[in-house]
């Protein structure tokens, strides 16, 4: 598989989880059932936008950026929500409908833990 279709395999699946989150499972959300995480993996965009569903989202889009983003550099040094810094590797359905943007810094080096 090569690189464009890596590229059209995770944005279809993070449409897929989007979209998702607008189902009944969402609406169990709302009511503080349900928090789902979704794990962050190296992103293969340097920056992608997803309109929100207002009926279903306080925020109007979820912007996700990168620096550093080459073949080279698979591996993520940092990540900030919203300019605070990332503790886990794994961000709340709840933050997505709060915040804006979510950064990635990238390397060609792993950062220790």
């Amino acid at each position: 598989m090569n690189h464009l279709n890596l590229k059209y395999l995770w944005l279809s699946w993070l449409i897929l989880i989007m979209s998702a989150c607008t189902s009944k499972q969402y609406k169990i959300n709302k009511l503080g059932a349900i928090d789902p995480i979704h794990e962050i993996g190296s992103p293969l965009f340097d920056r992608i936008t997803i309109h929100l569903n207002q009926d279903y989202y306080q925020a109007d889009k979820f912007v996700i950026t990168t620096n550093n983003n080459e073949k080279d550099s698979p591996y993520i040094i940092s990540s900030t929500l919203n300019d605070k810094p990332l503790k886990n590797w794994f961000i709340r359905h709840s933050d997505i409908n709060k915040v804006a943007t979510l950064h990635f810094e990238m390397s060609n080096q792993p950062k220790c833990l």
